[in-house]
């Protein structure tokens, strides 16, 4: 297995480029600007350099070539968290069955392109349906489970003052209200309306 520190990478460029006389300040001009990179893209980016740019005797290719193929490298690996959110109307299928190999049940999970498909799904194998909005309206019911009832009412009494929650009576069990009602009074519990001063 390839080692992938700043030493492994120095000696993979030397071996790469034997002829280069590595001074003392070459080498610590190297060190400086490549050691606090990631090694794993540096290693990439070193091959890379290799296979694209010839050099003749001496002369180490031009350092901007390792970081332009470093930067392109660490580019491509970049793993872009904020550019995926899992689309509300994808649906999962949660369900318990015998594991083939132990006998033991086992908790499984399966994706599926629709409603329709999930729930035939789920009824072969006894499962639940669930999908992005049911995570998160079951993050908001543990949320007002896990906050005293006088918070709640208070913040239920507080959106109903203001006109953004109907009067209307609502069930003791969370599970039964409105995801709006549940996001608004989570949303007000975590974030309390000021007093005014008197």
């Amino acid at each position: 297995m390839e080692d992938h520190t700043w030493d492994a990478n120095y000696w993979k460029i030397k071996s790469y480029w034997p002829n280069i006389l590595f001074t003392d300040t070459l080498r610590d001009f190297y060190k400086k600007h490549l050691m606090l990179r990631n090694q794993w893209h540096l290693s990439e980016a070193i091959d890379l350099v290799k296979m694209k740019y010839v050099t003749f005797g001496t002369n180490p290719p031009e350092f901007k070539h390792f970081l332009e193929e470093y930067d392109k490298v660490a580019k491509d690996r970049q793993l872009n968290v904020g550019a995926y959110t899992t689309p509300s109307n994808k649906y999962w299928v949660d369900f318990e069955k015998p594991s083939p190999h132990t006998g033991v049940m086992s908790r499984y999970s399966t994706d599926a392109p629709d409603f329709k498909t999930a729930s035939e799904i789920a009824l072969k194998t006894n499962g639940r349906v669930r999908n992005q909005r049911t995570i998160e309206t079951e993050n908001c019911i543990t949320d007002l489970n896990n906050t005293p009832r006088e918070k709640v009412a208070e913040a239920v009494k507080q959106l109903r003052d203001e006109g953004m929650l109907s009067k209307d009576e609502l069930p003791s069990d969370f599970a039964l209200w409105t995801p709006l009602a549940q996001g608004r009074v989570v949303c007000r519990i975590q974030n309390p309306k000021k007093k005014a001063i008197a």
